[in-house]
């Protein structure tokens, strides 16, 4: 599903991606980035408990006229509870900077 929507997306793509670690305003900063304000309709989904709240990789694409598009990744955080044991996290980071 994501090769899909990328290639449906206007070239040259820029990808601005978020990384960090879990709760740390991730998905709130690329909202803001956006121009976007609370409650965030249409915007990257922001939790508020101690729990993880996105999952793997959302992008987003936004057309800028005579640019191309600005590709917007917001990603699970890496240290969460949930995968402190695990290589998820590391692997979602480079996924992202091999994109950017």
């Amino acid at each position: 599903r994501g090769l899909s929507y990328l290639s449906s997306l206007t070239p040259p793509l820029f990808v601005v991606p978020a990384v960090g670690v879990y709760r740390s305003g991730k998905s709130h900063m690329l909202n803001r980035l956006r121009g976007l304000t609370t409650p965030y309709e249409g915007g990257f989904g922001v939790g508020h408990t101690r729990d993880t709240f996105t999952r793997g990789i959302h992008i987003c694409g936004e057309a800028v006229e005579g640019l191309g598009t600005v590709v917007w990744m917001d990603t699970e955080g890496l240290f969460s509870a949930e995968e402190a044991e695990g290589s998820y996290g590391p692997k979602i980071f480079s996924l992202a900077l091999l994109f950017s």
